[in-house]
């Protein structure tokens, strides 16, 4: 059998967009919850992807948005705690259409 190499660098890379994939699912949940709004659908379909979703389809994820995050970030601008949350749907809603876009989602 063939045995795999994986730099730990990359293994610290993956680690880091997991856990801030992670996060990001989380303070949206937290800010839907403090600010007592529904959010967006495809917000919450993205949630429901990462939380269900198999390790390949999650590796497939998370190297689409390393590659595209900063650019869907810089197209938001500048925010603060004004439009935190707004930034935030802004961010997941892209995020999922561009899983969607590139097969990772499927509806």
């Amino acid at each position: 059998m063939f045995e795999t190499y994986t730099p730990p660098e990359l293994e610290e890379d993956a680690k880091f967009y997991y856990d801030t994939f992670s996060e990001d699912i989380e303070n949206y949940e937290n800010l839907k919850r403090i600010l007592e709004v529904e959010g967006s659908e495809e917000a919450d379909k993205l949630k429901a992807f990462w939380n269900f979703a198999d390790g390949t389809r999650r590796a497939k994820a998370l190297s689409l948005i390393a590659e595209n995050g900063l650019f869907i970030d810089q197209q938001f601008g500048e925010y603060d705690a004004q439009n935190v949350f707004d930034f935030m749907v802004y961010r997941l809603n892209s995020f999922y259409e561009l899983l969607k876009i590139n097969g990772v989602i499927d509806e």
